[in-house]
C-alpha cells in the first residue's frame, strides 16, 4: 500500500481570503458603531456637566441674596424663565435655559429651586436642583 499523496498547498485559497476580510469588516463596523456610541455619550456628558455648573451657579447667586430681595419672592409654583445661557461645546452652540421656582415655607424661609433645560439631537434634557434660603 502507497502512503498518502503529500500536498503542495502553501496559500490561502481565494474563498479563505474573501471569509477572513468579511469577518474583519464585521469586526471593524461593531468597533465603529462603539466609538460612535462613546463618542455621543461622551458629549452628553459634557452638556449635563455644563448644566450642573449653570444651575450650581444661579443657586449660589440666589442663596446669597437677601430673603426681602425680589428674585426670592414666592412664584406661585410656576417656573419662571431665566436669559439663556449659549455656550460652545465641541464646535456646536448649545442653549440652556435656566428656570427658578421660589415658594414659601415661612416668614423667613424659602424654598429655591433651579431647573436647566437643554436640547440636544432633538431631546430637551433638564437638571433641577433645591435648596433653602433663609434669613438670619
Amino acid at each position: 500500500m502507497a502512503p498518502p499523496a503529500i500536498s503542495d498547498n502553501k496559500g490561502m485559497t481565494l474563498i479563505e481570503v474573501l471569509i477572513s476580510l468579511l469577518l474583519f469588516l464585521i469586526v471593524a463596523l461593531a468597533l465603529l458603531q462603539t466609538s460612535i456610541l462613546s463618542m455621543d455619550q461622551n458629549v452628553a456628558n459634557v452638556l449635563r456637566d455644563e448644566a450642573v455648573s449653570i444651575a450650581d451657579q444661579r443657586m449660589s447667586e440666589l442663596r446669597d441674596k437677601s430673603i426681602d430681595d425680589p428674585d426670592l419672592n414666592d412664584t406661585g409654583g410656576l417656573w419662571k424663565s431665566e436669559t439663556s445661557i449659549t455656550r460652545n461645546i465641541r464646535n456646536a452652540s448649545v442653549s440652556f435655559t435656566p428656570k427658578r421656582r421660589i415658594s414659601t415655607v415661612d416668614q423667613v424661609t424659602r424654598r429655591v429651586e433651579v431647573e436647566v433645560d437643554w436640547t440636544w439631537m432633538g431631546k430637551t434634557m433638564t437638571h433641577n436642583i433645591s435648596s433653602i434660603a433663609r434669613s438670619q
